[in-house]
């Protein structure tokens, strides 16, 4: 799916740029860091709907099935922890803890992001809209989306982090008027099948153009890392 690789991208870039050994991703459901980063992963969902033959994958997925608010892995079990478009899931009374919790299981670094604020709001107002108008029922991810009080921003992930770690990196992703296209392609009929031969492109490329993060954005990516630092760590040992 096209649109889970655009977010995947920038998280994959800084698992590469920082060699990161051992990786958890939250809230991944059964597609996960793995369909189109290289190596293994344990992947965590609160349940795995759907068909996991369907999905193809360059990487190696362990599947534990947990909550982002109550990890079962001990402090500093991983290298690295990714949580893609999770947390503007979560009610509000949860956002904290599964951030902290995060923070918690990961030696080196977390990557997180998510729609932001009023403006992912209106972007996936404007989606709901369009699916109306066609007579089809919304995607369960959008109904979740529009039912929460607030879209989650930077100001939740700044109030959830442990003194120790901060914030050392901050990418605008996915042109709104890009996502909005994006998902329609993902969702149509006719035009899957070219949304699925641009993601295999991209895929294979190993990066997405800059244009397309331009401009007033739907997502940003965080990189966040303990005070001391990512470079003081090296990766643990395989």
């Amino acid at each position: 799916m096209l649109n889970w690789l655009l977010r995947y991208q920038p998280a994959i870039n800084i698992l590469d740029e920082f060699n990161a050994d051992g990786v958890l991703d939250v809230g991944a459901g059964w597609h996960g860091v793995t369909r189109w980063w290289p190596h293994p992963a344990v992947q965590t969902d609160i349940q795995f709907g759907g068909a996991p033959h369907k999905v193809q994958r360059r990487g190696v997925a362990e599947l534990v099935r947990a909550s982002a608010d109550c990890l079962p892995f001990e402090d500093d079990a991983f290298d690295f922890a990714i949580s893609l478009d999770m947390v503007e899931h979560l009610p509000s009374s949860i956002r904290s803890e599964s951030i902290h919790e995060l923070t918690r299981v990961a030696r080196r670094g977390v990557v997180i992001g998510y729609p932001v604020g009023e403006e992912a709001r209106r972007v996936d107002e404007t989606l709901a809209r369009i699916v109306r108008a066609t007579r089809r029922p919304l995607p369960d991810w959008l109904d979740e989306h529009l039912a929460q009080d607030a879209y989650p921003d930077e100001t939740t992930l700044l109030r959830a982090l442990p003194t120790t770690w901060s914030i050392s990196r901050t990418i605008a992703v996915g042109n709104t008027t890009l996502q909005k296209a994006v998902v329609l392609a993902d969702m149509a009929p006719g035009l899957s099948t070219l949304a699925a031969a641009i993601e295999q492109r991209l895929a294979t490329r190993g990066s997405t153009p800059a244009r397309l993060n331009r401009g007033r954005t739907y997502r940003t990516v965080w990189l966040l890392e303990p005070n001391n630092g990512l470079q003081d760590h090296a990766p643990a040992p395989s």
